[in-house]
């Protein structure tokens, strides 16, 4: 008689998925979860947070989520257009005032879906100073004697909304074309400040919104949170970036910091405002598109459909012609999946969610490509994205085979 096919239950596919992929990342460490409908049911780590120290990672420890921040930061400002707080097709101005190059014409809409036209704001000499250099850089500035040529990054100086604003730059054809920007969410920040009253109210907003979706695990800043504290500070993933000799650069090692370094993320930084676990990541995607419990159906219909401007981008990457307000949509074995990466510090992020299934998943690395890597289109290079993509592959076979 023919045998039954053996059934490996979805645990034990993902730990050894987790474990392969885990070793072939280029990371020290990496972090995952999935969820379905709701239920926590796997969680998945590997190697370490903290290379010096030996620290292995485990679920709770929290990492820069870099862009993938941009998703969240979408969804709260969507949350105050339905109260009624942000209007999505007025002019800045009316928040931010005349001072903001563009600002009569940029609306919000513009901003959330990367057409307003901001030049990168990283790439103005005054502010690419401001930020640590890169590991070859970084070389560099140790030997220059010249104060003009050395970096004058300081990881315990506080960023502000000012030294962006004196760097922006005039729009280039707002709301013409799609062209990422993290300029246009540094700008979108500040308009949630200014219409909630204040950093404080705003970030007040912000973890409301977050604690709210609730989940296996109660939401808390310990899960996902813009605001850096201490106790973040003590269990945060240390960042690197692979050596071409193999070994691993400490992002910001060199600059020793007194707490978390100050542009990781929190405000003003709304291209990279979050941090948090893997856990905490997966609750937000699952309540918001997963439950639907975080905005009204109006309103995520219109952050998850693709614009114009984007879907008159190239076929591929898919990720540009998808794109809504904040999230973009990826494709694997089939399954297409609704979420957004990220990448920054020594970090990369990588979460969506596969609604039909009501499953979620969401993978971290303290870990950016290796130096002189080319990415291919279409593909997320990354050590997050290169977790996630075994994981969401193994999860397209698994519930389209219907346990």
């Amino acid at each position: 008689m023919p045998r039954e096919p053996l059934f490996i239950p979805i645990k034990d596919q993902m730990d050894a998925a987790m474990a392969h992929v885990g070793s072939l990342a280029p990371a020290p460490g990496s972090q995952a979860a999935l969820m379905r409908n709701g239920e926590l049911i796997w969680t998945g780590v590997h190697g370490l947070a903290r290379v010096d120290q030996t620290v292995p990672v485990s679920d709770r420890t929290p990492f820069c989520l870099a862009s993938f921040g941009k998703l969240v930061l979408a969804a709260c400002t969507l949350y105050q257009v339905e109260r009624g707080v942000i209007c999505l097709d007025r002019p800045i101005a009316m928040y931010l005032g005349d001072d903001v190059p563009g600002a009569d014409t940029v609306t919000v809409r513009m901003l959330l879906t990367h057409t307003a036209g901001y030049p990168d704001i990283y790439a103005s000499p005054q502010m690419s100073v401001l930020f640590p250099p890169g590991p070859e850089e970084a070389l560099y500035e140790a030997a220059a004697s010249d104060p003009a040529v050395r970096n004058a990054y300081d990881p315990n100086q506080p960023f502000t909304w000012s030294m962006f604003a004196e760097a922006l730059g005039s729009p280039v054809d707002p709301g013409r074309r799609w062209a990422y920007s993290n300029t246009g969410y540094l700008v979108l920040a500040q308009v949630l400040v200014q219409a909630l009253g204040s950093d404080e109210q705003m970030e007040r907003a912000c973890s409301r919104l977050i604690h709210s979706a609730g989940g296996s695990h109660p939401m808390n800043d310990d899960l996902l949170t813009l605001r850096r504290s201490p106790r973040i500070a003590g269990l945060l993933a240390h960042g690197y970036q692979r050596l071409s000799d193999g070994s691993f650069h400490d992002t910001y090692a060199a600059w020793r910091p007194s707490g978390i370094p100050v542009d990781l993320f929190g405000l003003p930084f709304g291209d990279g405002l979050f941090a948090g676990t893997a856990i905490g990541a997966a609750q937000f995607l699952d309540g918001l598109f997963v439950r639907r419990t975080l905005l009204n159906s109006a309103f995520l219909e219109q952050m998850v459909s693709p614009t114009p401007q984007a879907m008159a981008g190239p076929a591929e990457p898919v990720r540009i012609n998808s794109y809504g307000m904040g999230t973009f949509r990826t494709q694997v074995a089939g399954s297409v999946w609704q979420g957004h990466s990220g990448s920054y510090g020594g970090y990369t992020a990588m979460g969506a969610s596969e609604v039909s299934a009501g499953v979620t998943l969401v993978a971290v690395a303290n870990g950016l490509p290796p130096i002189g890597s080319t990415p291919s289109a279409g593909v997320v290079e990354t050590p997050a994205g290169t977790v996630w993509n075994a994981l969401a592959a193994v999860c397209a076979d698994y519930f389209e085979a219907g346990p």
